[in-house]
């Protein structure tokens, strides 16, 4: 998704990216931020983060986000929630697989940059909640 907003012609520059770990245990800011590097990620637009593990707990509660650890492998569904900036939830794409470019349109638009979505960036998927 960072790669495809940066190769967007006048894309916004207003968005970023917040990955939050629920296994603050493992995913310490060192292994954290060496995940961040293994794809290439730019800091400006795109955060890594734990916490204390009852925040953390609290956070995937209210975003029906639900994990449970397994045998030291963790069973989770997916939550990919977009934030306008208004602060306002605009989507949340409830499902996993190649949704990337579903995702950088909602990104796109939550960033008010809705008139320059490139073809190469559209998408026919839709998540769950918008079909």
């Amino acid at each position: 998704m960072q790669r495809q907003i940066a190769a967007m012609e006048n894309a916004p520059t207003n968005w970023h990216l917040l990955s939050v770990t629920f296994d603050p245990a493992h995913d310490t800011p060192e292994v954290l931020k060496a995940y961040g590097s293994a794809y290439q990620y730019d800091p400006e637009h795109w955060s890594f983060l734990t916490g204390p593990k009852d925040k953390i707990a609290e956070l995937a509660r209210l975003c029906d986000f639900k994990f449970d650890p397994d045998n030291g492998l963790f069973n989770h569904n997916f939550r990919t929630l977009i934030i306008d900036r208004s602060n306002h939830l605009q989507m949340v794409f409830p499902t996993s697989g190649d949704i990337s470019k579903s995702i950088v349109q909602e990104l796109v638009k939550a960033a008010g940059g809705t008139n320059h979505i490139p073809e190469s960036a559209r998408s026919d998927v839709r998540p769950e909640s918008a079909k």
